[in-house]
């Protein structure tokens, strides 16, 4: 039989579903997906019926109990496919809705919906005296957002549009900081004095000189590669008569960097790099605490055209383990295009 004469034979054959079941905590009568399967699932399999669900469109929305919990509030709009065995078929779309405390809000909200799409596709009677219309329960609100109170004077901070809780701005900060910052009055003056403060916060330089020597690469015991290098940058200024002064600037790099480095550059080479300056304490041999600084490099460029054999020489030894070389590229990997003498935009 086709879906259509299935579908009547469940109708003609199948009977009312009432709501037999109670929910003790909130003590309101119900029926669920069980009574129905119960009833309709042999007559399905005698029609040579099965139904193929499908999630068009769902929704998550975290909601408050009464007492304070966590509720997971879900709302699915589920496309539910009624099969015979003939390969025909009819589609019933409905939505469901579901709240859970866990991880089942979605199922509930999918049983709900495939027991409403069963009862308008097969017209189950419900043995109902009371008209669900005449119903209406009261509306559910999503939950409040947590009040932040003031530490000196006690009172709730207040959001930019006059309600009671804690601005969309001030949440943003709350969570970016990790609550290590803590709000100092309604006003949140402090709040925005911190936050000028870490504005005005930059550690970014960039450096352009010579190679003191080759740089020394090597590879730490996680594996990673670091190379270290000297950068001798003359500065851009000097006393009439005197003579020009240099500066020493230590650096070091990392992983990829690192090789690149190390590939490439060799003593008395021109180098452009990008990076952050850093700072190391140790203590001497003699107990006394020292602190060097370096930069630590991020990027790298050449500052000079490439001289033959100058670049593109490995250093000896530069082939270890857990080290790659980059491909070489020559010219015979271009293709020169013609030039007809227009602009090419």
């Amino acid at each position: 039989m086709n879906i259509y004469q299935a579908i009547n034979f469940i109708m003609q054959k199948g009977y009312a579903v009432g709501k037999d079941r109670k929910n003790e905590q909130q003590r309101f009568f119900y029926r669920g997906i069980d009574d129905v399967m119960n009833v309709f699932q042999p007559l399905m399999a005698e029609a040579g019926i099965f139904i193929v669900p499908e999630v068009l469109e769902a929704k998550r929305e975290d909601r408050q109990t009464a007492k304070g919990g966590n509720l997971i509030y879900s709302v699915l709009k589920m496309k539910y496919t009624f099969y015979a065995s003939d390969g025909s078929s009819v589609s019933a779309v409905v939505i469901g809705e579901g709240m859970d405390s866990g991880d089942k809000a979605s199922n509930k909200a999918m049983a709900v919906a495939m027991k409403y799409a069963m009862f308008q596709v097969f017209c189950i009677p419900t043995e109902e005296l009371d008209d669900p219309d005449a119903v209406c329960p009261p509306p559910s609100l999503p939950a409040p957002p947590p009040t932040v109170k003031c530490e000196k004077c006690g009172n709730a901070l207040k959001a930019s549009d006059g309600k009671t809780g804690p601005s969309s701005r001030f949440r943003s900060w709350r969570r970016s900081a990790g609550n290590a910052i803590r709000a100092e009055c309604c006003a949140g003056r402090a709040w925005r004095k911190k936050r000028k403060e870490n504005s005005r916060m930059l550690n970014n330089i960039t450096v352009m000189g010579r190679l003191t020597r080759d740089p020394e690469t090597k590879v730490t015991g996680s594996g990673k590669a670091v190379t270290q290098f000297t950068v001798a940058v003359d500065r851009s200024f000097q006393k009439a008569g005197a003579e020009k002064q240099t500066d020493f600037i230590d650096c070091k790099a990392w992983q990829q960097t690192a090789d690149f480095i190390d590939q490439y550059f060799r003593k008395g080479m021109l180098i452009a790099l990008q990076g952050s300056m850093q700072s190391s304490k140790w203590t001497d041999k003699e107990g006394q605490n020292r602190t060097s600084w370096f930069i630590n490099v991020s990027q790298v460029h050449f500052a000079e055209p490439k001289k033959d054999g100058a670049a593109g020489k490995p250093a000896a030894g530069y082939a270890r383990e857990g080290m790659r070389r980059p491909p070489d590229i020559s010219a015979r990997d271009f293709e020169e295009l013609p030039d007809d003498g227009e602009i090419p935009f």
